[in-house]
């Protein structure tokens, strides 16, 4: 990517105040106050002259429950003028779904991860791992596996 280029941080929304507590978390380095702050869910984008490069995917439109005041990856990139059905490379940082549940978006892209992020993911999805814990860690696995097949360029 040379020439000129702008970094976006693109907010998709965050979590209600009382996140931690709700969930029953208690994160030891934060104080009280620090806990009942919202999480604030970012994705980026690098916008050259030429292309952008993704990094993360933004929160998919299907896992936006619980999110205030949520916006669609595709919308807020069209917003700067990015069209995500145009994007070829996506960066993904690490596989927690804030992070990468939105991979479909980017029908044209080539996905970037550390591969033994990926296939440490991987082998605990495929080894049974948490999917054997009942019928919501079932049906988060299936999504997971959903998400690893959009990203065709992985190999097991």
């Amino acid at each position: 990517m040379a020439g000129k280029f702008s970094v976006y941080a693109l907010k998709v929304g965050e979590s209600p105040p009382d996140y931690y507590r709700k969930n029953g978390l208690q994160p030891l380095y934060m104080s009280d106050e620090e806990r009942d702050k919202p999480l604030v869910y970012y994705f980026w984008c690098i916008k050259g002259e030429k292309e952008s490069i993704i990094v993360d995917t933004g929160i998919a439109p299907e896992h936006k429950d619980g999110i205030v005041g949520y916006e669609s990856p595709v919308a807020l990139l069209e917003q700067i003028g990015v069209n995500a059905k145009k994007v070829e490379k996506v960066i993904i940082t690490h596989l927690h779904q804030n992070h990468f549940s939105g991979v479909y978006l980017y029908q044209n892209a080539d996905f970037y991860i550390q591969e033994e992020d990926f296939r440490s993911q991987a082998k605990r999805i495929a080894g049974g791992g948490s999917c054997e814990k009942g019928p919501y860690y079932q049906k988060r696995c299936k999504k997971t596996l959903r998400m690893f097949h959009a990203c065709k360029e992985f190999a097991m």
